[in-house]
C-alpha cells in the first residue's frame, strides 16, 4: 500500500473541500495510493446516506483517447462481474465531470513483490508450505475468473494476462485477492489487441502470449509457476535491461530446476512449479484449479496445517510500521473531512436562519380545510340567526295550544353583518278539504307565504346565503302546517254551539302571529268566534299569512296574523 502522494497532484476534475481533502462525485480523495501506466489509484471515503461512511479505492485514469476508453470500459464490464473471496470486488462504475473511475474494495495489506522484498531485507521469510498456501489461494481466483458464465450461460473465457506479484495482494490477515483485470481477455472485450501488440509484463509472460499473442488460461498458470518459483527460490528467473534481452531469455533460456536454488525444497512442490513452466501449453496444468490441487497435496504432505492467520502475524511483524502509519493517516483524514462536514453545516444553517423573513402578523398556518374556510367562516356568523324554532317540552295538545309552546331562539350575539334576504318563494301544500265548521262543504284552505324580493349580490358567500335562506323558508312551512294541524284540530270544538263553558274559548282555533325570526301562539279571546255557514256556491275562505324577511341582528317583536 504506497502512500505519500498528494492527491491534489492528480489531473481528476475533483474540488478541494475545507479539509483539504478533494471531492470527487460522493467520493472525498483522501491519498494517491499508487500510478500504473495510464491510470492513478486512490484511497477515497465513500459517502453515503444517513451519514454512511466506507473506505473504498479509486482507479481513475489519467488520460484517456478512444482505444483506452474501450479498455476501461472493458475491464469495468469484466470487473463488475467477479464476486469471489480471493478476487477483488469492485462497488462501482462511473464518470463524474467527464473522468472515468472504478471503486472498489480497500484492502488492508501488501501486494506481493512488496511482500518479498520485505522478508528479503528483514530476513524473514514465510515457509515454503506458506508460501504454498498464498498460491493456492490465488489460484482458487483464477479458476473462478476462467470458468465464468454470462447470464445466459455462455462462458465468458476471461484471461487475466498480467498474472504477477505485483497484482497477487496478500492482507494483514492473511487472505489472498488477485488484482487488476484491466487487460483482461474475455468475450465482454469490445475492443481487440491491435495485431503484433503485447499486453503484459515480459518477465511474466508465456512464450505463446510473447509470439503469436493468442492465448488461454494456460497463459496464466505459465505465469503462476514462474512467481511460484521465485517465492521458492527467493531470486527473479528471467532477468534483463532491456525488451529483447528479456523476450529472447524467455524463448531459449533453459528454467533451472528448483531445487539447485532452494535445496530444501519439497519435490512435490517443485514437481508443481517445473511442471508450470513447461513452453508447450499441452505439457502444463491445463487449468488453474488442478495446479490447485498439485499445491493443496503438498500442504497435505507438510503434516502441519497452513492457517491464514500464521500468513497475518508474519505480515503483522513485516509492516507494523507501515501499517500503523496508514491507519494514523486515514484517522486525520476522515477526522478532518467530519469536522469540515459539521463546519459546513454549521454555515450554512446560520445562512438559513439570517435569510428568513418574518411572517406579516395574523399570517399563521393556513385552516386544514382551506378550500371549505369561507364557507365555515359564513356558518359561524350566519347560521344562528336562522336556528329553527325549539320545541318546548312536553308535546300534547293542550300545550302547542298554550301560548309559548312556539318560542323564538335566543337573540345571536352580534357579529358581522348578515348577508341580504333570499329571492321570494311560495310554498303551496297540496289542496285539501280541512273544515273550519261542521256543515261546511269542500273548503279549501291555501296557505302562501311570501317573502320580500331582494337582489343577491353574487359573490363567494352567494350559495352559501341562498342555503341558508331556503332553510330559513322552509322551516316557516313546516311552522304553517303545525298551524293548520292545530287549525283542524280545534274546528269542530270551536263549531258546536251547543259547547257551554269556560273551555269553549280556549278549543276554539288559536291565531298564529309570525314577525322576525320567531313565532307565537296567543291564547283564544274569552268570547268564541263566530262561524256563519256560507253557502255551497260561496268560494272557499282563503287564510292568507304574511312572513316578512328575518331582520337579522335584531329581537322580533311580536307580529299579527289575519285570519279570514
Amino acid at each position: 500500500m504506497a502512500s505519500g502522494a498528494d492527491p491534489a497532484d492528480s489531473s481528476l476534475n475533483a474540488e478541494t473541500s475545507p479539509g483539504g481533502t478533494r471531492e470527487f462525485g460522493r467520493y472525498a480523495l483522501l491519498d494517491r495510493l499508487g500510478s500504473g501506466g495510464m491510470a492513478d489509484v486512490f484511497l477515497a471515503l465513500a459517502n453515503g446516506p444517513f451519514d454512511a461512511k466506507k473506505l473504498v479505492v479509486l482507479k481513475c485514469p489519467r488520460a484517456f483517447d478512444h482505444e483506452y476508453a474501450g479498455m476501461f470500459m472493458d475491464e469495468a464490464r469484466v470487473a463488475m462481474r467477479l464476486n469471489h473471496p480471493n478476487v477483488v470486488q469492485t462497488y462501482d462504475v462511473g464518470v463524474h465531470d467527464g473522468s472515468f473511475f472504478l471503486a472498489m474494495e480497500y484492502l488492508e495489506g501488501q501486494p506481493l513483490h512488496r511482500i518479498i522484498a520485505a522478508m528479503g531485507r528483514e530476513d524473514r521469510w514465510l515457509s515454503h508450505a506458506q508460501l504454498a498456501r498464498v498460491m493456492s489461494d490465488a489460484l482458487a481466483g483464477l479458476h473462478y475468473a476462467h470458468e465464468l458464465c454470462d447470464y445466459d450461460g455462455t462462458p465468458l473465457q476471461i484471461v487475466h494476462r498480467d498474472v504477477s506479484p505485483h497484482n497477487l495482494f496478500v492482507t494483514y490477515e492473511g487472505h489472498v485477492k488477485v488484482v487488476d483485470f484491466g487487460i483482461a481477455k474475455a468475450t465482454l472485450n469490445v475492443v481487440s489487441t491491435a495485431a503484433g501488440a503485447v499486453k503484459g509484463k515480459l518477465a511474466y509472460m508465456a512464450p505463446e502470449h510473447a509470439m503469436s499473442g493468442i492465448v488461454d488460461r494456460r497463459a496464466d498458470l505459465f505465469a503462476m509457476g514462474i512467481v511460484l518459483w521465485e517465492v521458492i527460490a527467493r531470486r527473479r528467473l528471467i532477468t534483463g535491461v532491456q525488451s529483447a534481452e528479456r523476450l529472447n531469455k524467455l524463448l531459449t533460456m533453459e528454467f533451472p530446476p528448483l531445487s539447485v536454488e532452494a535445496p530444501d525444497v519439497h519435490p512435490l512442490l517443485e514437481v508443481v512449479a517445473m511442471k508450470a513452466l513447461q513452453r508447450d501449453p499441452r505439457d502444463r496444468y491445463q487449468t488453474a484449479g488442478e495446479m490447485r490441487d498439485a499445491l493443496e497435496a503438498y500442504i497435505g504432505a507438510c503434516g502441519q496445517p497452513v492457517r491464514a492467520s500464521d500468513i497475518g502475524s508474519t505480515m503483522g511483524a513485516l509492516f507494523a510500521g507501515t501499517r500503523e502509519q496508514m491507519a494514523t493517516k486515514i484517522r486525520a483524514y476522515i477526522k478532518s473531512t467530519t469536522q469540515s462536514e459539521k463546519e459546513a453545516a454549521a454555515a450554512q444553517s446560520s445562512e438559513s436562519e439570517t435569510e428568513k423573513v418574518p411572517a406579516p402578523p395574523g399570517f399563521g398556518a393556513p385552516p386544514r380545510a382551506s378550500r371549505s374556510a369561507p364557507d365555515a367562516a359564513v356558518s359561524r356568523s350566519v347560521a344562528p340567526r336562522f336556528a329553527p324554532p325549539v320545541m318546548a317540552p312536553g308535546f300534547t295538545p293542550q300545550a302547542m295550544a298554550a301560548p309559548g309552546f312556539l318560542r323564538p331562539s335566543a337573540a345571536p350575539p352580534p357579529g358581522p353583518p348578515a348577508p341580504p334576504p333570499p329571492p321570494p318563494l311560495s310554498v303551496s301544500p297540496p289542496r285539501s278539504s280541512p273544515s273550519l265548521a261542521e256543515g261546511a262543504s269542500s273548503q279549501t284552505a291555501t296557505v302562501v307565504m311570501t317573502s320580500t324580493p331582494a337582489a343577491v349580490p353574487p359573490g363567494p358567500r352567494h350559495g352559501t346565503m341562498v342555503l341558508v335562506a331556503a332553510v330559513a323558508a322552509l322551516a316557516a312551512v313546516g311552522m304553517t302546517l303545525v298551524v293548520l294541524a292545530l287549525a283542524k284540530r280545534a274546528g269542530p270544538s270551536a263549531a258546536n254551539p251547543t259547547h257551554e263553558g269556560p273551555d269553549a274559548s280556549e278549543a276554539a282555533m288559536p291565531s298564529t302571529t309570525t314577525s322576525g325570526g320567531g313565532h307565537s301562539v296567543s291564547g283564544a279571546s274569552s268570547t268564541p268566534p263566530t262561524v256563519a255557514p256560507q253557502a255551497a256556491s260561496s268560494p272557499p275562505p282563503i287564510v292568507t299569512t304574511t312572513a316578512p324577511p328575518p331582520r337579522h341582528g335584531g329581537r322580533g317583536g311580536r307580529p299579527s296574523t289575519t285570519s279570514k
